[in-house]
């Protein structure tokens, strides 16, 4: 098992309003993810739980 620390950052969307609105956001890469299995353009299962998000090969 590997444990990396991020920071959620945020991205700006205008909604059917045109108002602006912020989102949580997240940035993934780097080696880690190689060593973990992962390849590019390779498709991925992304789950999402209450506080917790799961990326599958």
């Amino acid at each position: 098992m590997y444990a990396k620390s991020r920071k959620m950052g945020y991205m700006a969307r205008k909604n059917i309003s045109r108002q602006l609105v912020f989102m949580p956001s997240l940035n993934l890469g780097g080696q880690w993810m190689s060593k973990a299995g992962f390849v590019i353009g390779q498709t991925v299962r992304v789950t999402v739980e209450s506080g917790k998000i799961i990326i599958e090969q």
